[in-house]
């Protein structure tokens, strides 16, 4: 009978099909029970395996590992499972990249916070590179703090066909020559929700894009909700909160861009590709050139902006407003409230499904097509009577 009972158990709790767990014990750098070790004897058993904490509390809950060996198959990095001491911390000391893979599986990281990675090239939090088509990563409930890469992607960097979601998660004071938090390229999906990007930067001052999120060549479905995008900072290139430089098809929802700055499109930089924008607010964001707080480059392809405000975003002189330019692309407006339409480029037009408020049309190639439901300024300004931004309610996605 016991015989029979094990056996249920093993088939119950995985092991039996391949899936392996492994404890870490301590914050030893190396060793028996270390995390090092855990991911060590990961890559020797084949498999999805998952790799818990139970560190005692006396202990504390940081990890100043020497160098973790890459990720060489399917593993769930749980760091909900300690039981005391609250997050589990991976220290980089600002002398290494935390994680790394060549891919060719799934990744789960929970409840983990990455902090100090630092490193020549791309991701110092997570550098994962595949050459496979299917491969997945999650993050969820996770915080990148003060990682910062040489190259790309100064927490993240996902390179070709991957899907990832991230979920949850905190990202502050990160930094990389392009996409100071996070930078994906090739192709797949990316899937974020409930997310926090502060203070993140790119500190190239003459190219470097995309100062919380830099999304190079290639193609795929981004879709970002219920998330916070403040005082990013893209020093010499476009995009200060995101720069979209591939044929990405964009889902934006619910979300604040708030103080960002960059050179062309202080918050966001849309390339090729379909855009949707709804229910989201763009609030003093700061352009060093004319470009304002939206560019759009897209030459053709379509751009939807549906119950979206944008209010109170500048150029450096801090003279003039700009909220959306476009030098490609067709925009089209509803249900939305802007200050200006600016300076519209010879291949780029504007179009109107009605029921929005433009404070002042200053395009310099065709009027805003306002329909009889729009409030449009066209022989000067009308003030939208708009507060500053503030707190009404419950903002815990945020915290």
């Amino acid at each position: 009978m016991n015989k029979w009972i094990l056996v249920i158990l093993l088939l119950y709790t995985g092991i039996a099909s391949g899936q392996t767990v492994f404890t870490v014990t301590n914050n030893n750098p190396t060793g028996p029970g270390s995390l090092e070790e855990a991911m060590t004897q990961a890559n020797q058993v084949p498999g999805s395996d998952t790799i818990k904490f139970n560190i005692p509390g006396a202990l504390g809950n940081v990890i100043t590992p020497l160098g973790l060996p890459d990720i060489g198959e399917s593993v769930y990095i749980d760091g909900f499972s300690q039981p005391v001491g609250g997050p589990i911390v991976i220290e980089g000391i600002q002398a290494m990249r935390i994680f790394t893979s060549q891919g060719s599986q799934s990744f789960v990281f929970k409840y983990l916070t990455f902090q100090n990675g630092n490193a020549d090239g791309d991701g110092t939090g997570i550098e994962y590179n595949t050459a496979v088509t299917g491969d997945f990563i999650e993050i969820d409930s996770c915080t990148f703090l003060s990682n910062d890469a040489t190259s790309r992607g100064g927490a993240v960097f996902l390179n070709g066909n991957v899907d990832a979601r991230i979920t949850r998660s905190f990202f502050q004071d990160n930094s990389a020559f392009e996409g100071g938090a996070i930078y994906k390229q090739g192709l797949g999906s990316l899937n974020i929700a409930n997310c926090v990007f502060e203070n993140n930067f790119t500190y190239d001052t003459s190219s470097g894009s995309g100062g919380a999120i830099g999304m190079g060549f290639g193609s795929g479905q981004i879709t970002i909700t219920d998330s916070y995008f403040h005082t990013n900072v893209s020093f010499g290139g476009p995009g200060g909160a995101i720069d979209f430089l591939g044929t990405w098809d964009v889902f934006i929802s619910r979300c604040l861009f708030a103080n960002n700055e960059g050179t062309s499109g202080s918050a966001i930089r849309l390339g090729s590709g379909s855009h949707e924008i709804d229910n989201s607010t763009f609030s003093g964001n700061l352009s060093y050139f004319s470009e304002g707080a939206i560019y759009s480059n897209s030459f053709g392809t379509p751009t939807m902006l549906t119950s979206v405000t944008l209010y109170n975003n500048r150029t450096s002189n801090f003279e003039q407003n700009r909220d959306f330019y476009i030098s490609g692309g067709e925009v089209t407006l509803s249900h939305t409230i802007t200050e200006t339409v600016a300076y519209t480029g010879g291949e780029g037009f504007f179009f109107s499904d009605g029921y929005n408020f433009v404070a002042v049309d200053t395009s310099t190639f065709e009027p805003f097509p306002a329909l009889p439901t729009d409030v449009t300024g066209t022989s000067g300004y009308i003030d939208p009577l708009l507060g500053p931004l503030q707190v009404n309610g419950n903002n815990s996605a945020y915290n």
